[in-house]
């Protein structure tokens, strides 16, 4: 049943649960599957009753849980609405955007560390490939993925590097990178595993997913999910949120 402004009944019906903002985005992206907008309304009346709807931008890149065709990769989140745009030929999957490792990237033309006392972004993606760095996502110098050819998980400011451990091939994992204060805190799959990480001046360039810049270190592999807060997290909400992005956007993708 549709409404009078195009939009169908069982995506805003709030008796039945479902959040207005999580409806605004299932009509905005198109999405179509009943699983995938479930999915979603979870994630976001989960990152509500966490207290960070307000500080979160994220991009679900399962084809079933955004736009699935076409360039345009819709945010979903309450901090500010930036789409990211497909650039150069990556492609949707039901996994998440699929990457070549040779020039494809998402591009999110924001400078989103301008006016942020703190900021936390990360990435749940999956590498088919280890040959060199490859980098999953990127903001202002900081970024999150695997270095070299020994295939490390790894989170770095762009000078000194935190290794996460080994990582095996077509695995998705959960990186996060959480500026607090004057340094940085890893994570991996929503546990703190480092905080040696020094601070860097963050620029204010787009927010790249899939690459380190527009020309090299580009992830081969398929990305699932990467997000942004304006707010440094505290360890016990980096958990909550990947709990919650695995037993909602993530469900299937066998996390750990």
């Amino acid at each position: 049943m549709y409404l009078g402004l195009g939009l169908r009944l069982a995506e805003i019906n709030v008796s039945q649960g479902f959040d207005p903002d999580a409806a605004a985005y299932v009509t905005t992206a198109g999405v179509t599957d009943a699983t995938a907008k479930t999915q979603i309304n979870e994630f976001v009346k989960g990152t509500k009753n966490l207290g960070l709807w307000s500080n979160i931008i994220s991009w679900p890149l399962r084809s079933s849980q955004n736009a699935g065709t076409g360039t345009t990769a819709y945010s979903l989140g309450g901090l500010i609405t930036k789409n990211g745009t497909l650039t150069n030929g990556p492609t949707w999957g039901t996994d998440g955007v699929n990457f070549d490792g040779t020039n494809d990237y998402i591009n999110v033309p924001f400078a989103e560390k301008s006016g942020y006392t703190s900021h936390n972004f990360g990435t749940i993606a999956s590498l088919t490939s280890v040959a060199g760095t490859r980098i999953a996502v990127q903001g202002g110098g900081p970024w999150v993925g695997v270095k070299g050819s020994t295939g490390l998980l790894t989170v770095s400011d762009d000078g000194a590097d935190t290794s996460l451990g080994a990582y095996t091939l077509n695995d998705f994992f959960g990186a996060n990178y959480d500026k607090t204060g004057g340094s940085y805190k890893a994570y991996q799959a929503g546990n703190l595993i480092g905080t040696t990480l020094t601070a860097v001046t963050l620029s204010a360039s787009p927010l790249l997913i899939g690459t380190y810049a527009t020309n090299f270190l580009f992830w081969s592999g398929t990305i699932a999910f990467a997000h942004l807060f304006d707010k440094s997290l505290t360890d016990d909400e980096n958990l909550s949120l990947y709990n919650l992005y695995k037993t909602t956007l993530g469900t299937g993708l066998g996390l750990p």
